[in-house]
């Protein structure tokens, strides 16, 4: 079948994208396949689309076991990955080949984008994010490229075809493969499972599965967008739930001292329930919600500290990173909006009841003007609001259903799942996970759960052993060198994780608010000199902006010492990447969702 394939490649590459400093040697190239894989959709045109692939080869040439590592999203790039790449390639002392790829419209994977609508550049109203009065005229040039009814060419079952084609083309019968695939990765790597006995009856070398924050393919509780709010609430209730829900009414009154303040950077309690949501993604940012909600409660003069810690978080995030111009919100929307949305689509009103209803979220009630934009706003909930947006009906670009869609998936017979998630994980919360290890057609199937980590856990699983690797890591490692034998797998570092720590170093504060006294985030006051008196809360910068924040998984191995925060305070404020722990899939949603909300309020 490789015969049957054209590919451009394999150059020698660096393993980093970005890192000059990375000496790793890779190699890569792109395959060009098809715009529509059989019964997926139909292209009379026969248009292509190039497919980047990245392999670090291992140092035993004879017949090496094969490690895929698949990014998360959907619309994030593989780059993301290069350090979790360089980790386990290292971890296995190069005796197993390591690859990846861009998911088909990402990145080097021929970008979906609408350079004529010129929608996503820097000068655009909405710079790289698509504003919903853009998106008819971006959605309209994506037609015009690919063909109205191609949106399928994006979708989950091709990327899974995209997967398993490339698999057939890079590796021999007698060749063991794994899969590994973190959020959206998950669910990329579930579809090539169903996808595998139908397309490629005779790939029979595919070992194992591993899934790490588990988008859940199937059932009453699938994975949904329209859930993200929800979502968020069910880890959000575990802490300061009443106090916070009582925080945020009186913090909208304009008798409370901190009202100026809040209005001034989140527009109101509502902007910070979302900035909330973004925190509780972060293993790092999380253990400044008490601080922000201690604070806020007391709203003294010393308090105007807030405005100094807030500024710097928002820096940090603000920060240029090279791989936002890898990002695509198009694919990100196309799949999540055809394979990844509530059917029927909740009204206005049940958004914002899930909004309001949960301690911290990160307002998905927006999304629904974007989703009927999106589908051509032939559904109910659409229609009911199309005086207000006055859609485009004859512009759309989504996908029906597939015959894969909403199938319990059938694990082949000669492999195993290994699932990892979080405990405190809002994007992907471990009842999903438990779920999909119920359903999952095989007996030989393990989920290993990590309960005080958040998402991506092949980055945030660290240990007391400040020198050993992420546990996730380890367990990947184990699992792969023992054939998927899962029986066989050693887990004994799930044991030594860091316990959930509230404990807020020295450091970490003076990194966040330089001089704070005592180092202390919650009650450190501004040396004299810093602090501005509290009539000048209302023309303090506001946090809002409108560039969306991409995080990266590159270098999430932290080695402070337990029980401290781990937080990148040997570096610059504006080295964004040290403090991104995990890879977050719609986070890149808070700040653009705030601004659409804004639009129509």
């Amino acid at each position: 079948m490789s015969g049957q394939l054209r590919f451009d490649g394999w150059y020698a590459c660096s393993e980093s994208t970005f890192d000059a400093s990375v000496n790793l040697v890779a190699e890569c190239g792109k395959y060009t396949l098809p715009l529509c894989h059989p019964g997926v959709c139909s292209d009379d045109t026969r248009r292509t689309l190039d497919v980047f692939v990245k392999r670090i080869r291992a140092v035993n040439s004879t017949n090496p076991k094969i490690l895929w590592m698949l990014q998360g999203g959907p619309g994030y790039a593989s780059a993301d990955l290069d350090s979790w790449l360089a980790d386990m390639y290292t971890l296995q002392r190069g005796q197993v080949t390591v690859m990846t790829m861009d998911h088909r419209g990402v990145g080097r994977s021929s970008y979906l984008s609408c350079p004529a609508a010129q929608a996503t550049t820097s000068g655009s109203p909405g710079g790289r994010a698509i504003t919903p009065d853009e998106l008819p005229a971006c959605l309209a040039n994506v037609q015009h490229i690919y063909g109205a009814a191609n949106a399928a060419g994006f979708s989950i079952t091709s990327a899974a075809t995209d997967l398993l084609t490339i698999i057939s083309a890079t590796s021999s019968p007698t060749q063991e493969v794994y899969m590994y695939g973190v959020s959206y990765g998950t669910i990329w790597v579930q579809r090539a499972m169903l996808v595998l006995p139908h397309l490629f009856p005779s790939l029979h070398n595919i070992r194992g599965f591993v899934l790490d924050g588990v988008v859940t393919h199937s059932g009453p509780h699938r994975t949904v967008f329209s859930d993200w709010d929800v979502n968020h609430g069910i880890v959000a209730t575990k802490t300061l739930y009443d106090t916070t829900l009582l925080l945020y009414v009186k913090l909208n009154a304009a008798s409370h001292a901190c009202n100026a303040l809040v209005k001034t950077n989140f527009g109101d309690a509502d902007g910070l329930k979302m900035l909330f949501s973004e925190y509780l993604q972060h293993s790092t940012l999380r253990v400044l919600i008490p601080v922000l909600v201690y604070r806020l409660q007391r709203c003294q003069t010393a308090d105007i500290v807030l405005q100094t810690m807030l500024n710097s978080v928002q820096d940090l995030m603000d920060a240029p990173h090279m791989g936002t111009s890898f990002y695509s919100e198009l694919v990100r929307n196309v799949i999540g909006y055809s394979d990844l949305w509530e059917l029927p689509t909740p009204t206005q009103a049940v958004l914002q009841a899930k909004f309001d209803q949960n301690v911290v979220a990160s307002g998905m009630v927006s999304s629904l003007t974007e989703y009927c934009i999106y589908t051509g706003a032939t559904d109910p909930a659409c229609v009911a609001t199309d005086s207000t947006y006055q859609y485009n009906h004859s512009i759309s670009f989504t996908y029906p259903p597939d015959a894969y869609f909403n199938q319990t998936v059938v694990v082949p017979p000669q492999a195993s799942v290994l699932l990892f998630n979080g405990g405190l994980d809002p994007q992907t919360p471990l009842g999903g996970a438990q779920d999909t290890r119920n359903l999952l057609q095989t007996a030989r199937k393990l989920l290993v759960e990590f309960p005080y980590c958040p998402h991506g856990i092949l980055g945030v699983s660290l240990t007391t052993n400040a020198s050993a690797p992420p546990c996730g890591q380890t367990i990947l490692a184990s699992y792969v060198a023992e054939s998927g034998n899962l029986g066989a797998v050693d887990t004994t570092c799930v044991q030594t994780l860091r316990p959930m720590s509230f404990q807020l170093s020295t450091a970490f504060a003076d990194t966040l608010v330089p001089g704070i006294s005592l180092g202390d985030l919650y009650d450190g006051t501004l040396p004299p000199s810093a602090t501005a008196p509290p009539s000048a809360l209302t023309t303090i910068r506001p946090m809002t902006t409108s560039s969306p924040n991409i995080t990266t998984a590159a270098n999430t191995v932290d080695t402070t010492p337990p029980y401290f925060v781990e937080f990148a305070i040997v570096s610059a404020l504006a080295v964004v990447a040290s403090f991104a722990v995990g890879l977050l899939v719609w986070e890149v949603r808070l700040r653009v969702n705030r601004r659409r909300l804004q639009q129509h309020q």
